[in-house]
């Protein structure tokens, strides 16, 4: 059952001299954080949750953004709450809207309900009724491209697919494009030369092209569209051959990048569109 934290007495902090209980606490709320971690995780690998990263007005990036940054705060029980009304809202805000994604939406959403019913049935509720999030407009066919502007992107961003492990860097006059950003303090951004990654895989050429990825990534992400390195730290790449296919210069593979709570995105792109780096051009 749920259990929010018990506010201790001025005499009984005076005696435990405060510092244990808060230790606790903290301990606590990290593994807060941690399970909410596992719920999103599970939701970014559903079938088809590709849609629910696309919405400008609140999407998946949006709830791991703030996840990220430990924004739920409160009680545990509030915090809990909160993280479950805007996960709900994920799905909420497109069957209010009617978008293309409504009757997706409303599967994914009872798929999270019994996720977060595991820990609380109230929260499965929660998650059920949350109100929607500006609701997102319904599109059509003329006009699916240039609607609904969000709270920190102009235009909805397009869905990209991996390219077969080629080069992802957007180039000019095609696709989303890095939003244009401040330099960062300090001077110039540091090039991918200076960025060190060591693949495990035992295989000399997939592990070579997981280098060069990476090496990809950090230009892109960093140097590109002017986010910080802190961004991609603990990030991990995989290559894999496409249908079995002989290593060789015809080979065509995919690749899928990792974050350090272990979140995959299909393409460079998505790492970006996640941090809100890059907007349609």
């Amino acid at each position: 059952s749920f259990q929010g934290y018990t506010p201790m007495s001025s005499e009984r902090k005076r005696k435990d001299g405060g510092g244990g209980a808060d230790d606790e606490k903290e301990k606590k709320r990290m593994k807060m954080f941690k399970k909410m971690g596992k719920v999103l995780s599970r939701a970014w690998q559903l079938d088809g949750a590709d849609a629910f990263y696309e919405c400008p007005t609140w999407n998946l990036g949006h709830v791991g953004k703030h996840l990220d940054q430990k924004e739920y705060t409160g009680s545990l029980k509030h915090a809990w709450q909160t993280f479950a009304a805007d996960l709900g809202a994920v799905y909420t805000t497109h069957i209010a809207g009617k978008t293309k994604h409504a009757t997706i939406a409303k599967d994914h959403l009872d798929q999270v309900k019994l996720m977060l019913s595991e820990k609380d049935a109230s929260l499965g509720e929660m998650a059920a009724k949350a109100p929607p999030k500006n609701a997102a407009k319904k599109r059509n066919s003329s006009a699916n491209n240039n609607e609904g502007a969000g709270e920190r992107s102009s235009k909805r961003p397009r869905r990209e697919r991996s390219n077969g492990g080629k080069d992802e860097s957007p180039s000019a006059g095609s696709g989303p494009s890095p939003k244009k950003v401040g330099a960062k303090k300090g001077g110039k951004n540091k090039k991918a030369k200076g960025f060190s990654y060591q693949s495990k895989n035992i295989n000399p050429e997939l592990a070579e092209r997981e280098v060069r990825a990476m090496e990809q990534l950090y230009e892109f992400i960093v140097d590109k569209c002017g986010g910080s390195e802190d961004m991609i730290e603990g990030f991990r790449v995989r290559v894999t051959k496409k249908n079995g296919a002989k290593l060789s210069h015809q080979a065509k593979f995919d690749i899928n990048f990792y974050s350090a709570q272990n979140r995959r995105f299909r393409s460079m792109l998505q790492v970006g569109r996640f941090y809100n780096l890059v907007e349609d051009g």
